[in-house]
């Protein structure tokens, strides 16, 4: 019997092992450790976007008195900044979900493309809801800006 490392050095590439993990039927009794491992790390990447999204339609929809209010959130561009950062790990993680099932450059195209329809969504819903927020150009702006950022840290730092 082979031991897990000679198992893991048996394929020659992770899209290998990520195809050899989903077929379970088949392949669980022999593997079962790199099934479990493939498996949590696929499920903490899509909790994590899943999460991430949820976090940007509720602070995106908050009314402006339901915002935390603090001296560090006070100067002029946080709110810009905070769009930009929100989108680039929006883009980021959704990136890295969706390579796995589509490929890297579809998913990564995917998740830009619905980072900036979201992006527009936010912003018009915040204008028909009447809530002391409005909608904002430079909003979009650095959400597309956030985009590319998270694109460009996904092509930069995951490698398949």
């Amino acid at each position: 019997m082979l031991t897990i490392d000679e198992r893991l050095t048996n394929y020659s590439t992770n899209k290998q092992l990520h195809n050899k993990c989903f077929s379970l039927e088949k392949y669980f009794k022999h593997t079962p450790l790199l099934i479990i491992i493939a498996s949590i790390k696929y499920m903490t990447t899509r909790i994590a976007a899943f999460v991430w999204t949820i976090f940007i339609l509720v602070a995106s929809l908050l009314p402006k008195e339901a915002m935390p209010r603090s001296s560090w959130t006070d100067f002029a561009n946080f709110d810009k900044l905070s769009h930009l950062v929100s989108y680039a790990i929006f883009v980021f993680l959704w990136s890295k979900l969706l390579s796995a099932k589509v490929g890297k450059v579809k998913g990564a195209r995917i998740a830009f493309y619905v980072s900036i329809a979201l992006g527009l969504l936010m912003e018009f819903l915040q204008w028909q809801m009447n809530s002391g927020r409005y909608f904002e150009v430079l909003d979009i702006i650095a959400n597309i800006i956030g985009s590319i950022i998270g694109l460009t840290a996904f092509y930069k730092f995951i490698k398949h």
